[in-house]
């Protein structure tokens, strides 16, 4: 619940800025390398509905700078985990790839509110 308070309120702080955010909620992390694990996005944590895996924290650090320069991530909030039959992160526009198939969602900040 606290962090949910807290990303909610950094949403709203960076709204009222004009800057933009994006939050990952990454699944069980590993220390395995990076580039390996197959990768998967959702929202809400629909990823807990499936049989995931420990997504390496490489794979994370990865995401992270590529949403740097991925207009698909601004003010974007979703879950990221290794699920079994998905693809490896690409190491140049795997985030991009990814959020393209996720379509236009974002975490549901009205679902159990904080």
């Amino acid at each position: 619940m606290w962090k949910r308070k807290a990303e909610v309120y950094l949403i709203d702080v960076c709204k009222k800025s004009k800057m933009k955010y994006t939050i990952i909620h990454a699944g069980g992390l590993s220390d395995l390398p990076g580039g390996k694990a197959p990768v998967k996005l959702g929202v809400d944590d629909k990823l807990r509905e499936v049989k995931n895996l420990r997504i390496p924290r490489a794979d994370i650090a990865k995401a992270c700078v590529q949403a740097l320069d991925c207009d698909l991530a601004k003010d974007r909030s979703f879950d990221m985990s290794s699920i079994a039959g998905a693809e490896p992160l690409d190491p140049s526009k795997g985030l991009e790839k990814l959020l393209r198939e996720m379509g236009d969602v974002t975490c549901d900040y009205s679902i159990n509110p904080p």
